[in-house]
């Protein structure tokens, strides 16, 4: 394989990263043949967030990875820090630190030496929000600009490779943690395309659905008879059609003497959120149990709303039908020091009313 040749491939196997990061291992062997390297490696710099930070190289173990990667290591590195770089230029090692002064560096004799690290050929990109360091480097011989032009032929690809991967790594970690709250709620929440399908079911949901009156499958929701699944995929259908229709109500009567199943059914845009990494969710459906006892989470209201000890105290009573005067004789409060606390309450939570204060919070009960 030619130079042109093993340098498309590198590209395609950088493309083939973005979906799966298994390939960057291959894509870096094929560096590590196309510099005739001892090893070569591709880094990023994500501030602030350093879970979605990484380092990969190939011809040297992740115990070597470790100490290259350490601060003690990017200490040392001196004019070639990443952040010392000319920006989407391609350098080498020898064009920034002279080979006798690099020869005697810390850097040199601790870390790289045994690695095989003499000269390297590097680039470093900065592409909001994130840093991209790449390049090879081998115990002898100086970069030639073939080479150099090699590495910068290869840059926009690894550039554009780290940023998508970037972008996919955010959105199924924004996902998973949507996933979270809805699995934190009390009530029943699932999401469906315009077909009905579900796209997420939550914990509860799941729940609901094994006391009877919902299915729930791979294929779609139905209720208990042919007439209550037909309603609910009209009412699915009709609300994804129409994403400025407002919330629809429907109930699904279930195995008797329990009372029906509450359903509100409303387009995700009403919801205000964002959904990534799931498959074109159209419609959020939201379930209650009339008859399930529940316990409000003192703790997940605090979280969530940034309520004070006491504010949640009070959310919490209000919600039991407390009314004022008995929440300030059960807490040992004046009336006004309530009234103080509840105009902080509907602040924070944006509720404006009792009865909405209440809504809101019993979606954050155990049951």
């Amino acid at each position: 394989m030619n130079r042109t040749e093993r340098v498309l491939k590198i590209v395609e196997e950088l493309h083939a990263s973005v979906l799966s990061p298994a390939a960057w291992t291959p894509a870096l062997e094929n560096m590590v043949d196309l510099f005739r390297s001892a090893h070569a490696f591709i880094a990023t710099d994500v501030p602030g967030r350093p879970d979605f930070n990484f380092l990969a190289a190939s011809g040297v173990d992740e115990k070597e990875i470790a100490r290259v990667g350490s601060a003690e290591a990017i200490r040392m590195a001196g004019p070639i820090t990443p952040a010392l770089l000319p920006r989407g230029t391609v350098v080498t090692r020898a064009s920034l630190w002279p080979d006798d002064d690099y020869a005697r560096s810390d850097l040199y004799n601790e870390i790289l030496r045994p690695i095989g690290g003499f000269d390297c050929v590097l680039f470093f990109e900065q592409r909001a929000p994130f840093g991209v360091s790449a390049g090879a480097c081998r115990p002898a011989n100086h970069f030639d600009s073939t080479e150099m032009a090699n590495l910068q032929t290869l840059m926009p690809h690894l550039v554009t490779a780290v940023e998508m991967r970037h972008r996919f790594e955010l959105a199924e970690h924004q996902s998973r943690s949507f996933a979270e709250v809805l699995d934190r709620l009390a009530s029943g929440v699932i999401l469906t395309d315009a077909m009905a399908r579900p796209v997420f079911v939550n914990a509860r949901a799941a729940r609901i659905a094994e006391s009877g009156g919902l299915i729930i499958d791979d294929t779609g929701l139905a209720g208990s008879s042919q007439a209550a699944t037909h309603r609910l995929g009209e009412a699915i259908m009709a609300v994804a059609a129409d994403t400025a229709f407002g919330s629809r109500n429907l109930h699904l009567e279930r195995p008797s003497p329990r009372p029906p199943l509450l359903l509100t059914l409303m387009p995700i845009s009403r919801l205000g959120i964002a959904v990534p990494g799931m498959r074109a969710p159209r419609v959020a459906i939201l379930i209650d149990e009339p008859d399930a006892a529940f316990t409000i989470r003192f703790d997940v209201l605090a979280e969530v709303f940034r309520l004070t000890p006491r504010e949640s105290e009070i959310a919490t009573l209000i919600c039991g039908g407390r009314d004022l005067a008995e929440i300030a004789s059960a807490l040992e409060l004046g009336l006004g020091t309530v009234r103080h606390h509840l105009k902080h309450i509907y602040e924070k939570t944006g509720a404006n009313s009792r009865a909405k204060l209440v809504a809101l919070l019993r979606g954050f009960a155990d049951r």
